[in-house]
């Protein structure tokens, strides 16, 4: 099962990203709706594909992943300088997201409901070779 390693606030981002980077190959990050104090999420589609990255991706993998939590709406929606919409490498569309990154890159994505109802697409990110 991987390590999560939770990011409330995008200015960490890029550091937490390098410290792993320099001690595995691969890096997951996993960019999620914000939660209330009940666990409730803003983002409807987060709460949907939960269990299919819990299941098939942070319990199938190894090593650290970075959980992104965009804790409000209004800081995403209609918010194209959002860090993680801006960042030129992550470029992420939409939560929830998972991108694998390899050297900096990213090299797999899984944003769409189609994405996360594939479970091969997932164990491929879990797994990568």
């Amino acid at each position: 099962m991987a390590e999560v390693v939770e990011i409330h606030d995008p200015k960490e981002f890029e550091d937490r990203l390098e410290e792993i980077a320099q001690d595995q190959q691969f890096v997951i990050c996993y960019f999620t709706g914000g939660e209330d104090a009940d666990g409730k999420s803003w983002c409807p589609d987060c709460v949907v594909h939960k269990k299919a990255v819990q299941e098939n991706i942070i319990n199938q993998s190894s090593g650290k992943l970075l959980k992104c939590w965009v804790q409000t709406r209004d800081e995403w929606v209609g918010k194209s300088d959002h860090p993680y919409k801006a960042n030129p490498v992550l470029k992420v569309r939409g939560v929830p997201s998972v991108l694998l990154l390899r050297e900096g890159e990213v090299v797999a994505r899984a944003e769409t409901d189609a994405d996360f109802e594939n479970t091969d697409l997932l164990q491929m990110i879990a797994k990568p070779e």
